[in-house]
């Protein structure tokens, strides 16, 4: 007799199934449902009703709810519902459905049969049959889900609609493969040429994720770039696979509305591009290597040392082991150095005489490199033994002698290498030459010590004869100088004693003597004029003449200079004017040279002006103070103007000469101003004026 069950356990079953539901509901965003095989009604979760677009609470039963599927899809699920029930099969569908308001939607409907003892008679012991699954017993109770899944299938059709768009592209894509894959990183299309050459084929591929194809190391890493992919974000990167590079890139792949729907990966064969690269790179580090080490070579004091850096170098930086190194000796390609590991694979090689038939020989008259890749490929003369050697670079370094490079390998030595054997040889070859020539340089050194003695001794007496010039003008113009100034004294006197004379002296015979006293005064003033200029030279050659170096006012010294020049400039008709800054300019000079150079310009400067006036301007500059003496005279032409600073030099020169004067001034005002450590130049034009520009160091302010 079978147990009847009481009204309220039974209402208290069904709220603590209600309470597991909407727990479920929550956790997993899903509808669950329990149906009741004798009583045929059916519970269901809040999410269970607005899935299906009803009312919650709403009455449902077993027929009620296979209504609301898709008329194609009812006996689908009544065959389902009636297996479960019948035989204990659960089930797992998706299905179309049709909202109570005509929505219509994909869901995806699980179904657990849930079995009954049928002798238990203990309410406990059968509530805890309702959850469990038994063996024994028929089925009471289907306990489900029901999920919407019109989101996903739309993806997928949209999926299924790309995977068309983009098949042909696959099928056909040279040097790579092309996938495409959902949002759950399972692929749903691949192909392209590279996918058989990595041991796989399309059908492999659809229906796996990443980790389902490649080991977890590369899978983990393109993981994130596949989710990049289908958050919008393109990425680049590139990966190993099976002893092949790889270029692959990721991006979105959007419907019509811009919805990204899936992604793509593209990879491309990039092994040889790769290996370009890193062989280039290799190259580069072989020449950074070679430019580091080859300084030993370059630094190489001795032939010995020459052979050493080579081997070292081709060794360290290149890689081969074996290397040799002849030098010229006595008409004899010598070997004066083989690495060690060389005669592991070669026996040792004689000495060749370089006019002999040797191949050896041979390159080294020819001035051109030898490269062979293998040596069973060439015409060999047997009566020589060569050992296990199989490829060889050798070059020519110079006049000097023949550096070679050897392997047991076929192929062993690269077109980029003997390159760079070439470069290590002509390095070799400058090397030697600079010896030889230190050589030369050695054995001609007590020829080149006698001439530098000789020079020397005669320097020394060029020197004395100029110091016995310049004190022989010294004395001349002491000796010179000294009546002079009588002269002139008593010239002065004479004339002062003419003007004061009173009548009855008679005017014809003073007049003369006047004039005769005037005559003298001018010409001796010419004569020690010349005699000063002759002397400031001579005492500035000679050293006699100390010019300190010490802060001076320029400003005031040029203002000094144009007063004592202004009658002078007046009683020409000119005018001479002084543009001075308002403050001191001060530089490092000597005050009596300063004055030595003003007084020569501005004298020239209203010697040679007939009209107009002269210009006196100080200024700084950067580290330097200018001095700039300007003039409306008569100027000079170019040529004339560059040796214008040499002794006794004027643009009219000879007995016939318009304007008088020794052409000292100018050469006495250069060597003060560079004494001074300063410069003076002069820019000038024929009919127009000059402007000479003294340059001297600047001082600082004095405080």
């Amino acid at each position: 007799m079978k147990a009847v069950d009481c009204p309220l356990k039974r209402v208290n079953s069904i709220e603590r199934q209600n309470d597991l539901f909407e727990r479920a509901q929550e956790i997993a965003s899903v509808g669950a449902w329990e149906y009741d095989v004798q009583s045929d009604e059916m519970i269901m979760t809040d999410e269970a009703y607005r899935i299906g677009g009803l009312e919650t609470g709403a009455e449902m039963t077993r027929e009620r709810g296979i209504s609301f599927y898709h008329p194609e899809d009812q006996p689908v699920i009544r065959r389902a519902i009636a297996r479960a029930i019948e035989k204990g099969e659960p089930y797992d569908l998706e299905l179309r459905l049709v909202t109570a308001d005509g929505e219509n939607r994909w869901v995806r409907t699980r179904g657990e049969p849930q079995r009954m003892a049928e002798n238990s008679e203990d309410e406990n012991d059968r509530a805890k049959k309702y959850e469990a699954e038994h063996s024994e017993g028929e089925v009471a109770r289907l306990r489900g889900t029901i999920q919407d899944i019109t989101a996903r299938k739309e993806r997928e059709r949209k999926l299924q609609k790309l995977k068309s768009r983009y098949q042909t592209l696959a099928d056909n894509f040279p040097d790579g493969a092309v996938y495409l894959f959902d949002r759950d990183l399972t692929h749903r299309l691949a192909g392209g040429q590279e996918l058989s050459k990595v041991g796989l084929s399309a059908e492999e591929v659809v229906g796996k994720t990443l980790h389902g194809l490649f080991p977890d190391e590369i899978a983990d890493r393109q993981v994130q770039f596949y989710r990049q992919a289908l958050d919008g974000e393109k990425s680049v990167f590139e990966e190993t696979y099976q002893g092949q590079r790889y270029r692959v890139q990721t991006l979105p792949v959007r419907d019509e509305g811009g919805e990204v729907t899936a992604g793509m990966a593209v990879a491309r064969n990039i092994t040889d591009r790769w290996r370009q690269r890193k062989e280039l790179r290799q190259r580069k580090e072989k020449v950074r290597a070679l430019y580091e080490t080859a300084d030993r070579l370059l630094r190489a004091s001795s032939r010995e040392e020459v052979g050493d850096a080579l081997i070292e170098v081709t060794q360290e930086t290149l890689g081969h082991e074996g290397v040799s190194v002849r030098l010229i000796e006595g008409g004899e390609l010598v070997a004066t150095h083989v690495a060690e590991s060389t005669l592991e694979f070669m026996p040792e090689r004689p000495d060749f005489r370089v006019d002999g038939e040797s191949a050896v020989a041979e390159i080294y008259r020819a001035g051109e490199t030898l490269v062979v890749e293998d040596l069973e490929d060439e015409d060999l003369d047997l009566s020589h033994d060569y050992g296990d050697l199989r490829s060889v670079v050798a070059v020519p370094m110079g006049k000097h002698g023949l550096f070679a490079v050897t392997s047991p390998e076929p192929e062993a030595i690269g077109e980029f290498d003997a390159h760079l054997i070439e470069v290590l040889a002509r390095y070799a070859a400058l090397v030697l030459g600079r010896l030889e020539r230190e050589e030369n340089m050695l054995r001609a050194k007590e020829a080149a010590d006698r001439a530098r003695q000789e020079a020397e001794r005669s320097r020394r007496k060029a020197e004395e004869a100029a110091r016995l010039k310049s004190s022989m003008l010294a004395n001349m113009s002491h000796e010179i100088r000294t009546p002079l100034t009588s002269i002139l004294g008593f010239a002065e006197a004479i004339e002062e004693e003419t003007q004061g004379l009173e009548p009855p002296v008679k005017t014809g015979d003073i007049e003369p003597l006047g004039k005769f006293a005037g005559l003298i005064q001018r010409s001796g003033q010419r004569l020690m004029e010349t005699l000063t200029g002759v002397l400031n030279l001579s005492r500035l050659e000679s050293g006699e003449m100390n010019l300190d170096s010490t802060p001076i006012d320029l400003g005031a010294e040029v203002k000094k200079t144009a007063e004592e020049f202004r009658l002078q400039a007046e009683e020409k008709g000119l005018r001479l004017q002084a543009q001075l800054p308002s403050r001191p300019v001060w530089a490092k000079a000597d005050k009596g040279g300063v004055q030595i150079v003003l007084q020569n310009l501005l004298s020239n400067a209203i010697k040679y002006t007939e009209k107009g006036g002269m210009w006196l301007r100080v200024c700084k500059e950067e580290r330097e103070v200018l001095i700039e003496v300007e003039d409306s005279g008569i100027g000079m032409e170019a040529d004339v103007a560059e040796g214008l600073f040499e002794p006794f030099r004027q643009e009219s020169e000879g007995v016939s000469r318009e304007y008088e004067g020794t052409g000292l001034g100018l050469a006495v005002t250069r060597e003060a101003v560079e004494q001074m450590g300063g410069s003076v130049e002069v820019e000038t034009e024929k009919g127009e004026g000059s402007c000479f520009t003294v340059r001297l160091p600047q001082a600082r302010e004095k405080a």
